[in-house]
């Protein structure tokens, strides 16, 4: 049995939810053959779903960076979220170096009612203009209108968690179009024993040190053995998984140093890359 393990954003899809056909296609027909399509992201099951719903597509999905994972037609499955102990640290890190930040969780998205976060998104905005990135300017938009109308909204995060301990706090992401600003945190971050990368050009993701997509992977090929395992990606946060498939894949969108640790590299993601790479090397 084939397993093919898929990064989403920049991968399967970019900023729109429909997918290239190309790719939807080709996960329908290695279904079909009785083998493995695992969705492998850095987005929480909410965020992922809608997507799963507008590309009608039912796959087995590792979420949150491999905080948990998801099998066709059962319940998610939480093993790796942050301690309360770690996301206090965490946001105090954060609301020091005034980041804009939301947290990942297993009741959904959560940010400090978004007024609080004005004077960040316009400089976002400002950085989008002054890159004449239609693109990134676009995402922003998108990303402001989620924010505010699709995220719940707490004015003490923290004391929130506290009062509903029934809910699983897996992630916090900043956003910042300023590379020092971004990163700054990042020293502070990992010496509290938290594992910080980005997996986009404009943000920095904060999970337990466990949550790797090479740590998940490991996971799921013991529950489900693989002749061959492929790993296809894009981002930073996609290099540990590159390291414990057999054949890696980089997209042609990816950076320098991602392209450099894979066996192949196919077109881009908005060209439908990812359903190429799998029509011409597995089906």
């Amino acid at each position: 049995m084939i397993t093919v393990f898929a990064d989403i954003d920049g991968t399967f899809v970019e900023m729109d939810p429909v997918a290239p056909e190309i790719n939807v296609r080709a996960v329908r027909e290695l279904q079909a053959g009785d083998n493995h399509f695992v969705f492998i992201s850095g987005r929480s099951m909410d965020q992922i779903e809608p997507m799963l719903e507008t590309n009608d597509l039912d796959c087995d999905i590792i979420f949150g960076n491999g905080a948990g994972y998801k099998l066709l037609g059962e319940e998610p499955v939480y093993r790796n979220e942050l301690s309360p102990e770690n996301y206090r640290a965490a946001i105090e890190v954060l609301e020091a170096h005034d980041a804009f930040y939301h947290v990942h969780t297993s009741d959904g998205v959560f940010l400090k009612p978004p007024a609080v976060f004005e004077g960040h998104y316009q400089r976002l905005l400002e950085a989008a203009r002054a890159r004449g990135d239609e693109q990134m300017l676009g995402g922003i938009e998108w990303k402001w209108n989620y924010f505010s109308n699709q995220c719940k909204h707490e004015e003490d995060l923290v004391a929130y968690f506290a009062a509903h301990p029934e809910i699983h706090v897996f992630k916090l992401e900043t956003m910042d179009a300023d590379d020092v600003k971004r990163n700054a945190p990042r020293a502070e971050l990992e010496a509290l024993g938290l594992y910080a990368y980005s997996s986009m050009p404009d943000n920095l993701e904060i999970v337990n040190p466990d949550n790797t997509k090479g740590h998940a992977i490991e996971h799921f090929l013991e529950m489900f053995p693989a002749t061959t395992s492929y790993g296809i990606g894009d981002g930073e946060n996609d290099l540990p998984m590159f390291k414990v498939v057999d054949v890696a894949v980089a997209m042609g969108n990816a950076k320098p140093e991602v392209k450099a640790v894979c066996q192949y590299v196919t077109g881009n993601c908005l060209d439908g890359g990812m359903g190429e790479f799998i029509f011409k090397h597995i089906l």
